[in-house]
């Protein structure tokens, strides 16, 4: 019995059971329990040394998890919603955005010293070693409706954000100190690459040699995705394996070598940021490399083991850290069952050469760590790759040469001749990769919606056949018939999930885009994007398409604008980068947001119509009614308003018209009641007037709205809403809305 792995399994049962199940002081009692049932099981029971040390691991996990989130997160904690004047050591070199910039820093004699991300107007050419001393407004992150922040980031021991405020007072250190060159060696990477590459191949270099991911475009890290190949760009075991292979392959003193591959992949991890992933493999490595000093065969399990003991050791919260739980699972399979299922595929082939045997290792290696980590990608993700075995095959090979190619590129990339030879050589594998990524990921059925009920019992009945050939009778192990109907269970849930939507006389979906407005309609076999703005974290056109294609749609018959302001029509570049859009209905005005929004859907094949009379729209089962612009002054007043309409239920939608023009809308049009209302200008109260509510007396109101400092929704605009007796649901509560019309 590996004495490690017992050890891991008890420290990880701990830090699972106190991040998703206990309390901490329920912790504690289980811990003493623990040690209670471990000191009986050595007393009373001969063979129970190894369960009591499984129950001591369980209780040592349990206290170090108390006792870190005492010492580290309760500080930090502690400073939530206050302001406090601090100093800080800045650790990265910042990032700029368009009106601000980050950094992350350290704070200088407090408890809560760990890693925390600040805000400041600009970056003030600041570099790690700094001293920043400022008025701080200090906030824990945030847990959203769709995504967990909080969670993400304590998982990465980040456990504050602050926001400067006013001016702040910069120290400047002489030299950045040793302990930080590493980020320095970081930085003198990302700008070298600067130079060398643009687009989505300088996102996809960064992320592959020193992982920074966020530079690569939301509508490429949605196809990475949706293809099965989000692995590539995150650092990990193929990576590490390169790292060191490249000390290995070139010595022939194996010890020597083995020793400089070890500090070779420690610089790596540390340059690439040190994601947990990336820390995994490299103990892994380093475990396999150590053989060579003892001339003992290393133990993968044992490293695998070793590997979450100190990730869990330096941060328990990393237990809740996605890319670890995938790239353990990934792991986990791999050392278990890749090899038997590589020996049995070469065994029934007859000639197996080199080639052959690269894509039966190729195909083991893809299909194990699949099926080991699907359903945790299923759980958080909402998809399944079809094509990921197909995609890996065609892409992974490649990954190694762009790495390669790409580190070359920065140290002789600007050395004529052969620098532009190597640029040129990690261009073209970066492009052969985004080429790969983004084709299979438009493939029809590249990916499946898990969140589909049909799409997850399936999931479930493959597993259940998968259980049944490798663990059940001799009688129930016939692998074509488990395979034969997994395949008819997939086609029969996707023809389900396609009945039951086309049962619905109309579904409507308010996105959460954060401050912004995107509203999904699909009737039979028709589908309408109303507005496609917003500034959720990964874009409000990443939202929409993703949105789309869960239901298998990938071209949208009609985009409507209600006007050209940035929080309901900037997402349409990402958007048309992923889907298709037949046809736009837009307001007719002459601005210049209004000609660089015509441009990008002519250049995308859009067909595209200005609405300057009341225009009906077939949409399936029902009608999109466009109403004329009601003013011409300002892009607000100027905009269209939509009427739904499929059967007996109405949805009006006005954008940000002013109570002004609301009531000149409602003298001019006659508006059925309606079920359902879009608020006005996101809840503003200038807008959703007591005229128009009492014109349609709405049953109930949807406000698309984020975080925002305009005030919305307005507390009098409410009121009013409570006044009308409509029930009003709001996606900065609770997420995207869903409406089904029967």
């Amino acid at each position: 019995m590996r004495k490690l792995l017992l050890v891991a399994i008890g420290l990880c049962a701990a830090c699972a059971a106190a991040e998703y199940i206990v309390r901490d002081a329920v912790l504690l009692l289980a811990a003493a329990a623990a040690v209670a049932a471990a000191i009986l099981l050595i007393f009373k029971f001969q063979h129970g040394v190894f369960a009591a040390l499984l129950l001591f691991s369980f209780a040592a996990g349990s206290i170090w998890w108390f006792c870190y989130g005492l010492i580290f997160y309760s500080p930090a904690a502690a400073l939530d919603c206050k302001t406090e004047t601090v100093t800080m050591t800045v650790v990265e070199y910042p990032t700029e955005y368009e009106f601000s910039a980050g950094v992350f820093v350290k704070l200088d004699g407090s408890g809560a010293n760990a890693k925390m991300r600040l805000w400041l107007a600009e970056s003030y050419d600041l570099k790690p070693g700094d001293k920043i001393t400022a008025e701080v407004l200090f906030a824990l992150p945030e847990k959203s409706p769709d995504f967990d922040f909080l969670t993400f980031s304590r998982a990465k021991g980040q456990f504050l954000t602050g926001e400067v405020v006013g001016e702040p007072e910069i120290t400047r250190g002489d030299s950045v100190p040793v302990s930080l060159w590493t980020e320095k060696l970081r930085n003198f990477i990302s700008n070298r690459l600067d130079l060398l590459f643009s687009g989505e191949v300088l996102g996809v270099a960064k992320a592959l040699t020193i992982g920074v991911r966020n530079e690569m475009s939301a509508p490429f890290n949605l196809a990475l995705s949706l293809s099965g190949l989000a692995h590539i760009i995150s650092i990990s075991g193929l990576h590490i394996t390169l790292a060191a292979n490249a000390v290995l392959i070139f010595s022939k003193k194996k010890k020597r070598a083995a020793g400089l591959a070890i500090a070779l992949m420690v610089l790596f991890v540390l340059v690439s940021g040190a994601a947990p992933s990336a820390i995994r493999a490299c103990v892994m490595q380093t475990f396999l490399l150590a053989g060579m000093f003892l001339n003992r065969e290393s133990d993968p399990l044992t490293s695998l083991s070793a590997a979450l003991i100190f990730l869990l050791l330096l941060n328990p919260f990393a237990i809740a850290d996605v890319g670890l739980q995938l790239s353990f699972l990934a792991t986990l399979g791999i050392v278990l069952y890749s090899r038997k299922m590589n020996e049995n595929l070469i065994s029934r082939i007859e000639k197996s050469g080199k080639v052959t045997r690269f894509f039966t290792s190729s195909i083991s290696l893809t299909v194990v760590a699949s099926l080991f980590a699907a359903p945790l990608v299923a759980f958080y993700f909402g998809w399944i790759s079809l094509v990921s075995v197909f995609a890996n095959l065609l892409v992974v090979w490649v990954v190694q040469f762009a790495l390669i190619f790409s580190f070359a590129a920065v140290a002789v990339g600007f050395v004529p001749v052969v620098g532009t030879a190597v640029v040129f050589l990690a261009r073209i594998s970066i492009e052969y990769i985004i080429f790969g990524v983004t084709s299979l990921a438009k493939l029809p059925f590249s990916a499946i919606d898990t969140h589909s009920v049909y799409n997850a019992a399936w999931l479930i009945c493959a597993y259940a056949l998968l259980a049944l050939w490798k663990f059940g009778p001799k009688g129930a192990k016939n692998g074509k018939l488990s395979f034969i109907l997994a395949g008819l269970a997939l086609v029969a849930a996707l023809g389900f999930g396609e009945i039951d939507r086309r049962l619905d006389s109309a579904q409507i979906d308010v996105l959460n885009i954060g401050q912004g407005q995107a509203v999904a309609v699909m009737s039979g076999d028709s589908s309408a994007l109303i507005d496609c703005g917003g500034n959720v974290w990964n874009g409000a056109g990443v939202v929409a398409a993703e949105h789309f294609l869960r239901a298998g749609i990938r071209q949208i018959d009609t985009l409507t604008l209600t006007h050209y302001h940035a929080d309901h029509a900037n997402g349409l570049s990402d958007l048309l980068a992923i889907l298709s859009v037949r046809t736009a209905f837009l307001p007719d005005i002459d601005d210049p947001a209004a000609a660089e929004i015509a441009a990008l859907l002519v250049a995308n094949g859009v067909d595209i119509n200005y609405v300057a009379e009341n225009t009906d729209v077939p949409l399936g089962r029902g009608t999109l009614t466009l109403y004329r612009p009601v003013r011409k002054s300002g892009q607000n007043e100027q905009g269209l308003c939509v009427l739904v309409c499929s059967g007996e239920f109405e949805m009006l939608v006005t954008g940000d018209l002013n109570t002004t023009s609301e009531k000149i809308l409602v003298e001019r049009e006659a508006f059925p009641d309606s079920e359902i209302f879009i608020a006005g200008h996101h809840g503003s109260r200038h807008s959703n007037s007591d005229t128009l509510l009492e014109a349609i007396t709405p049953e109930n109101v949807l406000i698309s709205v984020g975080k925002n400092n305009y005030g919305h929704p307005a507390p009098d605009t409410l009121e009013r809403f409570e006044t009308t007796g409509s029930a009003v649901y709001r996606t900065d509560l609770g997420g995207k809305i869903t409406v089904r019309v029967r």
